[in-house]
């Protein structure tokens, strides 16, 4: 499965740089890396390519491949997107972080301390202050949970679930 990390906006300059709009997936220390790929569509597997640059213009990423050199190469690869496969997660050379990589937590099931369950994580979104799952139950309900320790008791992967402490107001219920 392809993990999109950004799509490319539009060309920066005449040097072959383009703005990226970056996802939660999206990683520096990936985009740096042999394993980043561009694709012309969100299902992959996508070629292989190189970043020979990346800068940040307040929170907007602008990046430079090496075999993209003026502003008619990033114009042509304009509504693309930037990622990596998911199996290449496993590898051993793939450059990981101390956190869990956001793309593993969609599809996991939610549920509280007490075992309600509460819906399966749809999307992963960042912002300023943190980040926030985004979590959909069976009637299309949706819940904004935050990715903080007060909240996040416990995530497990091979079970397929996260276990949250239900704060007062977070689920916008009486429970």
């Amino acid at each position: 499965m392809f993990i999109v990390m950004g799509e490319v906006t539009r060309p920066v300059g005449l040097k072959g740089e383009f703005r990226v709009s970056a996802t939660g997936n999206f990683d520096e220390r990936i985009v740096h890396s042999s394993f980043l790929r561009l694709c012309g569509n969100k299902e992959g597997p996508g070629e292989p390519v190189r970043c020979r640059g990346l800068r940040w213009k307040g929170a907007v990423a602008i990046v430079g491949l090496e075999k993209i050199l003026d502003r008619n190469g990033a114009e042509a690869i304009r509504g693309k997107f930037l990622g990596f496969e998911s199996a290449d997660y496993e590898a051993e050379d793939f450059p990981r972080g101390e956190e869990l990589a956001p793309f593993l937590y969609h599809g996991l099931e939610v549920v509280t301390t007490e075992g309600r369950k509460i819906g399966v994580v749809d999307d992963y979104l960042v912002y300023p202050a943190n980040h926030v799952l985004r979590v959909v139950d069976d009637r299309g309900g949706e819940f904004l949970v935050p990715v903080i320790e007060d909240v996040i008791d416990d995530v497990d992967c091979e079970a397929g679930r996260i276990r949250i402490h239900a704060l007062p107001g977070l689920l916008d219920d009486d429970g």
